[in-house]
């Protein structure tokens, strides 16, 4: 099944998760009316529900926030991506996000529930830095994540850790335009993963940041090329699309350019 078509119901995004839905009907259209092909849409619908999280740095504690403007993205000034705190209050923290995860998947079944990383992970906070990422790879496996992105600071302790803390994540780290000079493939070897949920086969392809290498240590990368991740998208598109009936890019390239990918680039559910 091919969600570009017409069969595609939904596909609507929500601040922690958003949820992709299929359809598929068997009987000709000339031999059913419009409200027989609504019935078998509904029928025949499944959903899947993405829980997203991004640039944790090392965070697991709960911490105050301030009213006002919560984000620091670049390309965010003029356009209506800001996401503002109404009030000061104490947010987030794993235990919390642990919670909401467990109840999300409690609804709508662990089966049918994947749980993604935008990456920029590893490191900031004092015990992140203490166990060099690893206290976020044990808290990841803890709540079970498929999938994480690799993001410019998540070179922070240099490469080699860096593939250190892959080995120890029970989930694969992708990034399709960060590759390995040597073996010319992407970090990790692999560009995307591919997970078959109730049936439906869901594509997920991850992006890093194009100028990792400009915003951190260089001597921390050496042996990597960063290259443009739309243009990396581009390429492994027609393959997605002939092995997945849903194709989900997770990017760390940044909300504005995020948005031209999704808008330019066809085949992106």
């Amino acid at each position: 099944m091919n969600l570009n078509k017409k069969n595609f119901l939904t596909f609507g995004l929500a601040p922690l998760f958003f949820a992709a839905s299929c359809t598929s009907s068997t009987a000709p259209a000339s031999q059913t009316t419009d409200s027989q092909r609504m019935d078998n849409t509904q029928a025949n619908a499944k959903t899947i529900t993405i829980l997203h999280t991004n640039d944790m740095h090392g965070s697991y504690m709960p911490f105050r926030a301030v009213d006002g403007n919560s984000t620091a993205q670049t390309g965010d000034e003029g356009r209506d991506t800001l996401i503002t705190f109404g009030k000061a209050s104490l947010i987030g923290g794993f235990g919390h996000m642990a919670s909401a995860i467990k109840k999300v998947r409690n609804e709508k079944g662990a089966d049918k529930v994947l749980l993604v990383d935008g990456g920029d992970t590893f490191g900031d906070d004092q015990l992140a830095n203490l166990t060099k990422g690893e206290a976020m790879i044990k808290l990841m496996n803890k709540v079970g994540y498929d999938l994480m992105t690799i993001g410019n600071h998540d070179f922070d302790y240099g490469l080699e850790r860096t593939r250190e803390l892959e080995q120890l994540a029970n989930f694969p780290m992708r990034a399709a335009n960060i590759i390995d000079e040597k073996t010319q493939l992407p970090l990790f070897g692999e560009p995307y993963i591919i997970k078959e949920v109730d049936g439906v086969k869901l594509a997920i392809l991850s992006v890093g940041y194009r100028n990792t290498n400009k915003t951190g240590n260089p001597n921390n990368m050496k042996g990597l090329r960063f290259e443009v991740g739309q243009e990396v998208v581009k390429k492994y598109m027609p393959e997605l699309r002939e092995k997945a009936d849903i194709v989900v890019v997770v990017s760390h390239e940044g909300t504005a350019v995020d948005d031209m990918m999704a808008k330019e680039v066809q085949g992106i559910d």
